[in-house]
């Protein structure tokens, strides 16, 4: 790009946490630039406009995307309309960054990555566990403490990973009242971050429930990896918000959590010694889940004009994520 400043659309502006968190961390880039405002609700279009200082905004993000001169939009509208509103941004030539998920199915995955090969413009899906710093650092430690692969490093052979919250959370609707399984919405951030560390599936095994919903509440699987790595996920929507991931390696252990909130700490055994973890501490700033740095990686990717690789996940990545809690979902 040649501007020194990326021209941003933000979709979706309500005052819950996603969308705040995206706005505070693109506010912060001296490089980023808040031009145009989308929400359906006038009133909260008003007061984020007035908040952020943006001159412009719209209640259609057709409309937005028609008048609005942009290097790249945010969508962090509710998730039932993402598709639509992502398909829109795409086929219309604009880098779009997606709060996941970014279609309630595999297909509208593809479909969203065809547009965005289709228009040559960028997209990235918010799978923020990729860069959350304190599993980024348990990892590291994992890989490297074993010191068994040629480079002094060993594949992690085992991830582990609980994720819960309470009932409140499974009883979901899309926008034709049909039941959508919290998987497909919510738990999908540890399916993600369980195929981002292990990579290519081989076999899926899985068990789901409805324990205490109408809705399916409980989903369990071990998953086998074409590197010989597995992985368990054990998801339930009975009482708690829990989030924990379990790395195994050779003499390597890690142990990250969250209670009531996104991983922030944890443990890690390398070698017969222990290190902690505090996410404050690794990061120098309070964001340690991961927002900023996404964010911060899909300016970074419109600005120079480079694929969305990894770390990140982009449209293929996703259908990829979402294959795999399709497989989870019929049971292997």
């Amino acid at each position: 790009m040649k501007t020194e400043k990326v021209r941003v659309g933000v979709i979706g502006v309500a005052v819950q946490r996603h969308p705040q968190v995206h706005l505070r961390a693109l506010k912060s880039m001296e490089d980023v630039e808040l031009v145009a405002f989308c929400d359906v609700d006038g009133a909260t279009l008003e007061r984020a406009c007035k908040e952020y200082g943006v001159k412009d905004g719209f209640l259609s993000h057709r409309q937005m995307l028609e008048k609005a001169r942009l290097d790249a939009v945010w969508v962090v509208c509710n998730w039932r309309f993402t598709h639509e509103v992502a398909l829109d941004c795409l086929k219309a030539g604009v880098s779009s960054f997606l709060e996941k998920p970014p279609g309630l199915s595999a297909q509208e995955c593809r479909e969203l990555a065809e547009a965005a090969e289709k228009s040559a413009c960028k997209a990235m899906v918010g799978f923020n566990r990729r860069f959350n710093c304190v599993i980024s650092e348990a990892r590291r430690l994992v890989e490297g403490g074993g010191a068994t692969g040629p480079e002094g490093s060993d594949v992690i052979r085992v991830v582990h990973s609980d994720y819960g919250k309470g009932q409140s959370s499974a009883v979901l609707r899309d926008r034709q009242g049909r039941p959508v399984p919290p998987i497909v919405v919510d738990a999908l951030h540890h399916v993600d971050c369980i195929r981002y560390i292990c990579g290519e599936v081989e076999e899926v095994m899985s068990a789901n429930a409805c324990h205490y919903s109408e809705n399916l509440d409980s989903f369990h699987a071990i998953i086998k990896f074409k590197n010989g790595s597995i992985g368990q996920i054990n998801s339930n929507y009975h009482a708690l918000k829990v989030e924990r991931l379990s790395l195994f390696a050779r003499n390597a252990w890690a142990c990250v959590e969250g209670i009531h909130d996104q991983i922030s700490g944890g443990k890690v055994y390398v070698n017969g010694c222990w290190h902690d973890l505090k996410g404050e501490a690794l990061m120098g700033r309070t964001d340690v889940v991961g927002f900023w740095d996404e964010c911060r990686h899909f300016i970074n990717c419109v600005k120079e004009d480079k694929p969305v690789a990894y770390p990140a996940s982009n449209l293929r990545e996703a259908v990829k994520t979402m294959e795999l809690v399709e497989a989870i979902l019929a049971g292997g």
